[in-house]
């Protein structure tokens, strides 16, 4: 059971990476970045917030540097947008569609490493909330804009809330992680793309 437990959190978090490797190269496609750049702003993108939850909880050298997946995956998640964009872009907003999947999937994948590492409930979320959130926000700094995070788009909310079901779920029920991390994932990434759909905003 443990083993198929471990294979689910580690497909997930593939997922996740590949997702936000996607959203960092499309957003230097559209940039006009060269090749490098891009493979450079996808690696940012899926690696950022696992590097610094990793070096918060004291998983030494961070998971970037023991694993070749997150470069692998940004060098392929490059080469294919750089060379493919067209069709890729014939999704509805591309970039924002594969920032929110990756935004869940990254969510609960943090929120349940803090949990993993003995890490209080309420950080194990906070490190959740990072996770998702941090590739995002270097990748709109390297390119110069506002990250979403730091706008009045709902953004950050569907992340902390991914991050609470997975952490309030395992702390009752721990046999069933696989369960809360796909509901947590499923509810972050589905409200961030409903807010983007209907343009749902936090206002003042």
């Amino acid at each position: 059971m443990h083993y198929h437990v471990d294979t689910f959190i580690n497909v997930i978090n593939i997922l996740g990476i590949l997702a936000f490797a996607l959203s960092g190269a499309m957003a230097g496609v559209k940039k006009d970045a060269d090749i490098v750049g891009i493979i450079i702003l996808s690696l940012m993108a899926c690696s950022c917030g696992g590097l610094v939850r990793d070096v918060m909880i004291g998983d030494l050298p961070p998971e970037l540097l023991r694993s070749t997946i997150p470069l692998f995956l940004s060098i392929v998640a490059g080469l294919a947008t750089y060379f493919f964009y067209s069709r890729v872009d014939r999704i509805r907003h591309p970039i924002d569609f594969f920032d929110a999947l990756g935004l869940g999937l990254f969510a609960v994948v943090g929120a349940n490493k803090a949990m993993a590492f003995g890490i209080s409930p309420v950080w194990s979320v906070l490190l959740g909330l990072l996770t998702g959130v941090g590739g995002g926000i270097v990748r709109d700094m390297m390119l110069a804009q506002v990250p979403t995070i730091f706008k009045s788009e709902i953004y950050a909310t569907p992340a902390l809330l991914g991050a609470l079901i997975l952490v309030a779920g395992k702390s009752i029920w721990p046999e069933e992680s696989h369960v809360f991390m796909t509901l947590g994932a499923i509810v972050c990434s589905g409200l961030r793309l409903l807010a983007l759909h209907y343009n749902w905003h936090i206002r003042r």
